[in-house]
């Protein structure tokens, strides 16, 4: 961009000039000759450059990878939950990626992901692997939550763990299906995980501990979607 530089966020400057600009939550401020505002965008646009050089909102194309949602818990928390404006579908999406990165504050905190409230025809196949290597047999759940991960992947407090879960909403079979790989990093346990929930959009995702114990301040939850079109 030949004249255009780009501040995020309504803040206010050294000189107590930006905020005379911004005006709303999740305005930008850009330089153009001067101090400009580009109000916040719509839900599911992406920031881009205009053909005249400067800063514009603008559909995501296909292939893009929106951020549906993102969290940074500022406190402890028993459960976060993300709910769309509006139902996302296998029409709009080819795949989402989920990241969950944080601690639990508790022994046998087990934390879980229920997708659009299916509390039932979800099942889990999932094998943990320890720090020497040995893999725990096969299990399978026929009972929401999922769990990100169990008491040997995670077998006490204050434990550093990041999942990643990739999910595909299948219209042939009326599910949302996926894999998750959970890594504790600080035992260097692992646990592999595969899941179908009977379900053909996602209109909510919630993250909660199994009974007590919640998510450590700093937790982070987002969430992203492959575009189609």
């Amino acid at each position: 961009m030949s004249n255009c530089g780009l501040i995020a966020g309504a803040f206010s400057s050294t000189s107590g000039k930006a905020d005379t600009v911004l005006t709303t939550n999740g305005d930008i401020l850009y330089y153009n000759s001067g101090r400009q505002r580009l109000a916040i965008g719509s839900e599911g646009t992406v920031l881009t450059v205009s053909g005249s050089d400067l800063p514009a909102w603008t559909a995501a194309s296909a292939g893009a990878l929106e951020l549906l949602d993102y969290e940074d818990f500022s406190a402890d928390a028993a459960s976060y939950t993300f709910t769309p404006s509006s139902d996302l579908t296998d029409a709009d999406y080819g795949q989402f990626l989920i990241a969950i990165t944080g601690k639990t504050d508790a022994v046998n905190a087990i934390p879980t992901i229920i997708f659009s409230d299916s509390a039932s025809n979800v099942y889990a196949v999932g094998a943990t692997i320890e720090a020497n290597g040995n893999r725990t047999s096969l299990t399978v759940s026929n009972a929401a939550p999922i769990n990100i991960g169990n008491a040997t992947t995670l077998p006490s407090a204050n434990l550093n763990f990041t999942c990643l879960i990739s999910v595909t909403i299948n219209p042939l079979l009326s599910m949302i299906t996926g894999y998750m790989q959970t890594f504790n990093a600080s035992n260097l346990f692992s646990e592999q995980k595969w899941f179908e929930v009977s379900a053909t959009v996602i209109d909510k995702v919630e993250i909660e501990m199994t009974s007590t114990g919640k998510f450590k301040a700093d937790t982070r939850f987002s969430m992203w979607g492959l575009k189609n079109a």
